[in-house]
C-alpha cells in the first residue's frame, strides 16, 4: 500500500502488474523477508559487591559508597544510584585485572553488557587511588586519561554518562575529603566542532 501510494502510476495495466509482483513475487516475499528473532544473551552476574573484589580498601569503599548513593533526581518509586549495586562477571574481572593486577584489558562483549563500566570504573578507581596515595601528584593538573571514540554520536552518548558520574556532588565531596589540596577530576571533550585554539591562517 505504501509503495502504491508513494509511487503512483497512471497506466492501469502497469498498476496491476506491479500489484501482482508485490503480492505474489517470490511467494509474497519480494519486499519483506521472513523475520529473524535473536534473543539477547543473559550475562553471568557477579556474586557480591565492590567491597569483595579484593580491590585496595579505599577504592572498594568508594565504589561501594557510590553504589549506595542515590541520584538527586531519582524518586522513591524508581530509586537510581550513581553506580549499579550489582555487576556482571566480566565487569568484576575488568576491575580486578586493571586495578589489582595492573594489566591492560580488552573487552569484547555484546550490546547492553556494560562495556562502559569496564573502562569508566577503572579510570575512576585510578584517579581516586592517585588522590589518596599521591596527593601532591594529584594536585597537579594534567591529562591522566584519553578516551577515543570513532564517531561524534558515541562521544555525545558517553558524555552524558561522564557528566552523570563525575559531575555528581557526592563524588566531588569524596575527592575533596581526601586531603588539604584535594580537587575533583575534570574532563573535556574535543571533536571536529571544537574551536581551533587561536587565529587560523592559510
Amino acid at each position: 500500500s505504501y509503495i502504491e501510494s508513494a509511487y503512483p502510476l497512471s497506466d492501469p495495466i502497469i498498476v496491476k502488474a506491479r500489484r501482482r509482483l508485490l503480492r505474489e513475487g517470490q511467494n509474497g516475499r519480494l519486499i519483506a523477508q521472513e523475520p529473524y528473532v535473536e534473543t539477547t544473551p543473559r550475562y553471568k552476574e557477579f556474586d557480591g559487591n565492590y567491597d569483595v573484589l579484593g580491590l585496595p580498601e579505599h577504592i572498594g569503599a568508594m565504589f561501594k559508597k557510590l553504589s549506595e548513593t542515590r541520584l538527586q533526581w531519582s524518586t522513591s518509586e524508581d530509586p537510581k544510584t550513581l553506580l549499579y549495586s550489582g555487576m556482571y562477571q566480566h565487569q568484576a574481572e575488568a576491575l580486578q585485572e586493571f586495578l589489582i593486577n595492573k594489566k591492560d584489558i580488552i573487552v569484547a562483549t555484546g550490546t547492553g553488557s556494560g562495556k562502559t563500566e569496564c573502562f569508566m570504573l577503572p579510570i575512576l578507581g585510578t584517579l581516586y587511588d592517585e588522590a589518596c596515595t599521591r596527593p601532591q601528584s594529584f594536585a597537579e593538573t594534567g591529562v591522566r586519561v584519553l578516551i577515543l571514540y570513532p564517531m561524534n554520536a558515541l562521544v555525545n552518548d558517553q558524555l552524558s554518562r561522564l557528566r552523570l558520574l563525575f559531575g555528581d556532588p557526592s563524588l566531588s565531596d569524596m575527592f575533596h575529603q581526601v586531603g588539604e589540596n584535594a580537587r575533583h577530576p575534570l574532563f573535556g571533550m574535543y571533536t571536529g566542532r571544537t574551536p581551533y585554539p587561536g587565529p587560523r591562517t592559510a
